[in-house]
């Protein structure tokens, strides 16, 4: 569930729905593990998302109009928060997903799996299960965020470069 106010430290609102909620997480500087923690915030009211462990970091990264919030337990597991409950995304598709960076109307979640040697790959969630996404012949690369026509962006790095990634726009397969 949710637990109510806590004292913030530094705060970060990375994502806002039309309805004027807004998802984020804040630092809390005074503690030696600088643990964050996800939250909602509409008016006066935050809302804390339940962790695991005491231990645990939670990380906010999008909401959607049905106000389900996509985001990521440090150290490295994909969630989301929908009706104040959280889901491992990995836990229940069986896939390795560290990071839900974004979710559109339709509830589709993009993120990021993890491959063998810290290598990165875009993954789609929808309905419970979750595919990876072939981008050109790159064998790393994240998807960033979701439009409600189902199109995904990102960044990738092309096969047999050592440099900063490219960004693409993926659509229709």
């Amino acid at each position: 569930g949710l637990r109510m106010e806590q004292r913030s430290v530094s705060s970060l609102a990375a994502a806002i729905n039309s309805a004027g909620v807004v998802a984020g997480h804040d630092t809390n500087n005074v503690d030696l593990n600088y643990l964050q923690s996800a939250w909602t915030w509409q008016g006066t009211s935050r809302q804390y998302f339940s962790k695991r462990n005491s231990r645990d970091s939670t990380f906010a990264t999008d909401i959607n109009d049905a106000g389900v919030v996509t985001g990521f337990l440090y150290p490295g597991s994909g969630v989301l928060w929908r009706d104040g409950q959280m889901v491992d995304l990995s836990a229940e598709t069986g896939l390795v997903i560290v990071k839900a960076n974004a979710i559109n109307q339709a509830g589709v979640v993009v993120g990021v799996s993890q491959q063998r040697q810290q290598q990165f790959v875009s993954v789609v969630y929808r309905d419970g299960v979750a595919g990876k996404l072939e981008v050109f012949d790159s064998t790393e690369h994240e998807a960033r965020g979701i439009n409600t026509a189902g199109q995904i962006c990102g960044q990738y790095r092309p096969a047999g470069e050592d440099r900063a990634g490219r960004g693409y726009l993926w659509h229709d397969g």
